[in-house]
């Protein structure tokens, strides 16, 4: 388990794939949380201790770049990891992910 990191809040419109980190992370010794939407990640990260935030681009409420930005705004340091899917345009069996990570969230979306 990486120092630091304890709770993660995971945050994404496809319930498998947030199965798929939840079951990932808590075999790794992660304590996550999972939200569906903007809105309730938001809830989520304001109601509780949160280390560490993957966050789809992609979500059914609000964008993910705008939960970023407020996230970052209410908490500077908190580390976001924002992923987003696509499907490849050769390839449409396929799928590509980008992750930013370090860069500002308005350098991601």
């Amino acid at each position: 388990m990486l120092d630091g990191y304890k709770l993660i809040l995971s945050v994404g419109e496809n319930p498998v794939l947030l199965h798929a980190r939840y079951k990932l992370l808590t075999a790794a010794g992660y304590g996550v949380m999972s939200a569906t939407g903007g809105l309730q990640a938001m809830t989520m990260f304001v109601e509780h201790p949160i280390d560490l935030v993957l966050l789809d681009h992609p979500l059914p409420d609000i964008g993910g770049g705008m939960v970023a930005k407020s996230m970052k705004e209410y908490e500077p340091l908190i580390p976001i990891i924002m992923v987003s899917e696509e499907t490849c345009p050769n390839r449409p069996q396929f799928r590509r992910i980008s992750v930013c990570g370090n860069r500002k969230a308005q350098e991601c979306c």
